[in-house]
């Protein structure tokens, strides 16, 4: 360098390098419905096929018999929209000077908004924002073994957490796990016996990607596969695993997002606004857990695991 290579300038990359790139929406995995105006209002049937009373019934009876009469039991479901916003300045000097940069709010804008909707769909609170599925009365929390050591998750969890979502939903759902738990959930499985005591093998619950036809990127658990996303809570803490059928989860969207720039905004600083704005809600479509016919646990598409 104090040879005279200081006097050799640099060349510089026309496109901004990210470290971290955005992660996989969940939106997508949702259950999206437009809508034209500020809300839209649904139908909702919650009945189960089983359920005995309430409801359109069937019922066994002979001939000319009178056949008992039963009605359909709906509810309205109203849900408004609510607005996810980003705005940035940036200096024209800077846009003229360094054209990748409006390629480059724009790109990481979009990455942004994405994880908002991630993360309020698993955590929102429902007040100005999507209901998400921690905050659910739908949700069921399945509780820790005896005995559980703290920041541990156990093959008996991941079992008990599948048990308690409908049959329907074993075929869409996915798990929504925290990064921190993956040393873990490589390592799953419970000894297999006899029928006695004598110990003749280990049932694997976790198959690594490639494993299984149309593996996921980071594998699957009980054959359904597993998406890391930051919007789940650190290992150990309620919500650092949740199965969920995401099918089962209503978004409503108003559009694409709304891409703007304006000079007028700041144009004494000579600075172009980027506006960006989508328009969202959701939540899950049940209000309740789903009762049982035989047995007392309820069901749910939405499987959280208690805090350890």
């Amino acid at each position: 360098g104090a040879d005279g290579g200081f006097a050799v300038p640099p060349e510089w990359k026309s496109e901004i390098m990210r470290m971290v790139e955005g992660e996989d929406s969940l939106l997508a995995r949702t259950d999206q419905q437009r809508v034209s105006g500020n809300s839209i209002t649904f139908p909702v049937d919650e009945s189960t096929a089983w359920q005995s009373t309430g409801g359109i019934q069937t019922y066994w009876d002979g001939e000319g018999s009178t056949i008992t009469q039963s009605k359909p039991q709906l509810k309205d479901v109203t849900i408004k929209l609510h607005r996810l916003t980003a705005l940035v300045p940036m200096t024209e000097e800077l846009l003229e000077d360094a054209p990748a940069l409006a390629g480059y709010v724009t790109a990481k804008a979009g990455e942004k908004l994405a994880f908002k909707v991630n993360d309020a769909i698993i955590n929102g609170t429902g007040a100005g924002q999507p209901l998400g599925i921690l905050n659910a009365p739908c949700k069921v929390q399945v509780g820790k073994i005896s005995s559980q050591v703290a920041d541990t998750i156990h093959a008996k969890n991941i079992v008990t957490m599948w048990s308690r979502l409908p049959a329907a939903s074993q075929r869409n759902a996915v798990w929504l796990i925290n990064q921190d738990c993956l040393p873990q959930i490589y390592q799953l499985g419970f000894a297999v016996t006899d029928g006695t005591t004598t110990n003749v093998g280990a049932g694997a619950l976790y198959m690594g990607p490639g494993q299984m036809a149309g593996g996921a990127p980071s594998g699957t658990l009980l054959g359904r596969p597993i998406v890391v996303t930051e919007a789940c809570a650190t290992l150990g803490d309620a919500g650092d695993i949740v199965l969920a059928d995401l099918s089962k989860y209503l978004t409503v969207v108003k559009g694409a997002v709304k891409a703007d720039t304006s000079i007028h905004l700041w144009f004494d600083q000579n600075a172009v606004a980027f506006r960006f704005v989508m328009r969202i809600n959701g939540q899950p479509w049940l209000s309740t857990p789903i009762a049982r016919k035989s047995g007392s646990n309820t069901l749910s598409h939405f499987i959280t695991l208690e805090a350890r």
